[in-house]
């Protein structure tokens, strides 16, 4: 055993050896374009580089504004912008310690790792507006600009605001960051901080009263249908405050003072010996959240809810969740400095603190988490990276993972990418599943380790591409027909097999995604068997190429099953089997246009609303919208 030790301590010793003298660190290349906006999100896990993208100027189905229900997304809602949803193409990951597991609003919010940093040489700014029936109202300002020699700061704000076209549906959610990144003009140190609000408000009807009435359209006005509550209010605020700062002790970059916020390889000062030396990165994150959950009825009904537990005259249900997290990682590669050594790997240890506040009770935990991660790139050609953890201490205490990724393009001529996800993990479930008080729901349960095997390769091949996945899923957390947070003894197998395909000719342009998921046991977790969208569209210059236009139409379409139902006082889905939901088209029609900086959309929702029967719910006693027209711009300026 000793002797093993030995060897695989040499084994480390060697291939960092190798990785910080023997194989050079290549600075990034930032675009020089004056009207070029590239951006890159918070950094991850794996240990490589800093992945710089160019952003879009022209960009397809731009209608496609809603938060999951964008190509490659399919949620269920509840018949209004803002509210709660419910992936039905769910991935299972780990997530590495201690959450809460109350997240339905989650896709509407913005967490640290999916903050984007904006480069470009002029101050940036977007603004994105979108108006629609029910007073639907989206608004979306984006800003970043240079202050300094290396720093950048950027705002974005959004506010998504809708009546709704039943009582009692109002939504006001509001999403701000602010961010800022520094890098220095050697290279060596970098920072990025930014503060995150999440703000939901919302009304919360309980769903219409009779389908019935809605199903026959026997009332045509939605506002006059009678709702189950009245005056039920759900609060939720998601905040962030975080910092990653590095340091990066390569020798082998320079600065071009003419574009101070540019970086040039320098193949003339540097000896050859400085060029090959770097001592990797080393960093340090830390995040502090402050998750708080109301959720008010001043007049709560009987027989909707279950019977009052704590006040029978009015429902004030109040829980906090804070939690600060540090991590101290080494890494091979830098953010700034690209290594050409093709083996990387990043060594962490993370520490939470976590504290459950709910009414008058609250609990606290400590957890250390180690972690590693490593890379192998091989010429671009292929990338294996790979990620295990343990949680020692606290509520996730003897929680691990591992999960791996391999990327081949073994066929460049066919533009062709295999990619094969897998791993497992044994976790506790979020918080949420364990404890709970409320006015209406109280559990204390005994929980085991939920256990998630899972692998999904995918293969690319020119615009077409095929992929499947395949989940074990043990032990899994879910809530029951009566509302309750309950786990699962069963093992539930889910296999998905998607086809999408992305291709273009001439003028034409089709994107189109199908998806087939079965699952062996729906004690637990329901999804719709088939799920079907499309969007085909023309698009092409007129009136001598000043106006850039394509008009088209979007279908949707997903196979009946049992839907879960919504209950406001939890922000949850729960099981149900009161109908199946689903077998309806869904079909928009959309023009976009773009008119030198500005991009301008008309859709007409719903077309065919009412053509097939008014049966269209994403939600028991939830009616989605009905036919409308929205409209919506976006505009970029470079000054």
């Amino acid at each position: 055993m000793v002797k093993y030790s030995k060897s695989i301590f040499l084994t480390l010793i060697l291939l960092t050896g190798l990785a910080l003298r023997t194989f050079s660190q290549e600075p990034i290349i930032f675009p020089k374009d004056s009207v070029s906006i590239s951006y890159f999100k918070g950094p991850s896990r794996i240990p490589l580089s800093l992945d710089y993208k160019i952003k879009d100027t022209i960009i397809y189905h731009n209608h496609q504004y809603v938060p999951g229900r964008r190509a490659n997304e399919y949620y269920a809602g509840l018949g209004n912008l803002g509210l709660a949803q419910k992936n039905l193409i769910p991935e299972f990951r780990a997530n590495e310690g201690m959450t809460y597991g109350r997240n339905r609003l989650d896709v509407y919010g913005t967490e640290p790792d999916e903050v984007i940093y904006y480069q470009s040489k002029r101050p940036y700014s977007n603004i994105f507006f979108v108006m629609g029936p029910s007073r639907e109202n989206l608004l979306q300002v984006t800003h970043s600009q240079n202050f300094y020699k290396g720093l950048t700061i950027g705002v974005k704000y959004r506010l998504i605001s809708s009546i709704g076209p039943y009582t009692q549906q109002r939504t006001d959610n509001t999403n701000i960051v602010v961010n800022a990144r520094y890098f220095s003009p050697s290279r060596n140190y970098g920072i990025m901080a930014g503060y995150l609000v999440n703000n939901y408000k919302s009304k919360d009807n309980g769903g219409i009263q009779s389908d019935s009435i809605f199903e026959n359209n026997i009332e045509t006005n939605r506002a006059v249908l009678g709702v189950n509550l009245q005056n039920a209010l759900s609060h939720t605020i998601k905040n962030r405050f975080y910092i990653t700062q590095f340091l990066e002790p390569s020798l082998n970059s320079s600065v071009n003072e003419e574009e101070p916020d540019s970086l040039i390889a320098d193949t003339t000062l540097k000896s050859a010996f400085l060029k090959k030396f770097s001592l990797g990165r080393l960093e340090h994150r830390m995040v502090f959240s402050r998750d708080q959950y109301l959720y008010t009825d001043a007049y709560p009904k009987a027989g909707f809810y279950p019977a009052p537990l704590l006040d029978t005259v009015a429902t004030n249900d109040s829980t906090m969740y804070l939690q600060l997290e540090n991590e101290l990682s080494w890494a091979t590669s830098g953010f700034l400095h690209k290594s050409n050594f093709p083996l990387k790997f990043r060594l962490a240890l993370k520490h939470q603190y976590t504290r459950v506040a709910n009414d008058s009770t609250s609990s606290t935990w400590h957890q250390f988490i180690p972690n590693a991660s490593i890379a192998l790139v091989i010429k671009d050609k292929i990338e294996l990276n790979g990620h295990a953890f343990v949680v020692s201490g606290g509520y996730n205490d003897g929680d691990y993972g591992i999960s791996g990724k391999l990327s081949l393009t073994p066929f460049q001529k066919f533009n062709s990418t295999l990619v094969v996800d897998g791993g497992f993990f044994s976790e506790m479930p979020g918080y949420f599943y364990k404890s709970y008080l409320s006015n209406h729901f109280i559990w204390n349960n005994t929980l085991t380790k939920q256990n998630i095997l899972y692998i999904s390769p995918k293969l690319k091949i020119n615009q077409i591409t095929l992929g499947a996945d395949y989940y074990l899923l043990s032990n899994l957390a879910y809530f029951s027909y009566d509302g309750n947070a309950k786990q699962n003894s069963k093992e539930i197998s889910l296999i998905r097999g998607s086809a999408a395909i992305d291709y273009s000719w001439r003028r034409i342009h089709l994107q189109a995604n199908a998806w087939y998921q079965y699952l062996n046991d729906t004690s637990a977790l329901r999804l719709p068997t088939w799920i079907v969208k499309a969007t085909l569209s023309y698009s092409g210059k007129i009136f001598k190429s000043a106006l850039w236009i394509e008009p088209g139409i979007d279908f949707t379409w997903n196979s009946a099953y049992y839907a879960d139902n919504y209950m406001p006082a939890l922000q949850s889905f729960y099981l149900s089997n009161f109908k199946e939901i689903g077998g309806f088209p869904w079909i928009d029609l959309f023009v976009n246009f773009k008119v030198k900086r500005a991009q301008i959309f008309l859709r007409l929702r719903h077309l065919n609303s009412g053509w097939s029967g008014y049966n269209y719910y994403d939600t028991p006693h939830y009616p989605l919208y009905d036919g409308g027209i929205n409209f919506g711009v976006s505009w970029n300026f470079y000054d």
